[in-house]
This record gives structure tokens, sequence and C-alpha cells, in this order.
């Protein structure tokens, strides 16, 4: 299955023929990376090493070139464009200051002094 996907505030490199996009930068858009190989998982299914949009209920499968995760891409044509779904891949937002420690300190406040879970959480992260 084909669609367009949508990168919001990113670098563009006209000399590199691959596109880096970080996993929290799309996890933050509400879509489930699981960047574990098949052929690594204990129970490989359909999720793993793939891009899940629940949303949608898509599931987008990763490939591997070499060691590095990868989705086969290519440049859509005007029709496509129009006729395909669109799906975000990451948020529409200015939130990728890569200087912001907003992130970092919810993820400290996370866990303990020996970053363990701390067990009373609000019901949004349990």
């Amino acid at each position: 299955q084909c669609f367009i996907l949508i990168i919001y505030n990113t670098l563009h490199f006209p000399e590199m023929l691959v596109n880096l996009i970080p996993p929290f930068m799309m996890r933050l858009s509400g879509l489930i990376i699981n960047k574990c190989p098949k052929f690594l998982s204990t129970k490989p299914s359909k999720l793993d090493h793939s891009i899940y949009l629940p949303d949608k209920n898509v599931c987008i499968p990763l490939h591997l070139n070499r060691i590095f995760s990868m989705i086969p891409t290519m440049l859509p044509t005007n029709d496509e464009i129009q006729q395909l779904d669109h799906i975000n891949l990451t948020p529409d937002t200015d939130i990728q200051d890569p200087h912001d420690v907003t992130f970092s300190k919810q993820e400290i406040c996370m866990v303990d002094y020996k970053g363990v879970v701390k067990e009373n959480l609000p019901d949004n992260h349990q």
C-alpha cells in the first residue's frame, strides 16, 4: 500500500539520498515505532520492525539496509499526491528545538534516582 508521508520541520539536504527521521519525533505524532527487526524478536509478528498508526490501523513495515532501518520511498506524482492517503510522520508543531529540556525533565520525573520507573504515576503513564 502506498501513502504520502509528511515530515514537518525537517532539514533538507538535496545531496542526501535518504531521509533521516528521529523515532522520538514520530512517537510524538502518536505513531508506535517498533525498531526490533523480526529476526531478532522472540515472537516475530507483523508489528515487529514497523511503524504502526493506531488511528488508521495501518502498519508500515521497516526494511533493513545493512544495520539501518528504513522505509522504501519514492517521489510521488501529482496524481498520487491528490489520491493517496497522507500520513504525518512528525507533529506539525515547532517542538523540535533540540535545546529544549522539557522532554528531559518529563523523563526524569518518571524514574527514581536508580532509573527505576516510579510506582505512583498519573493514569496516562500506567
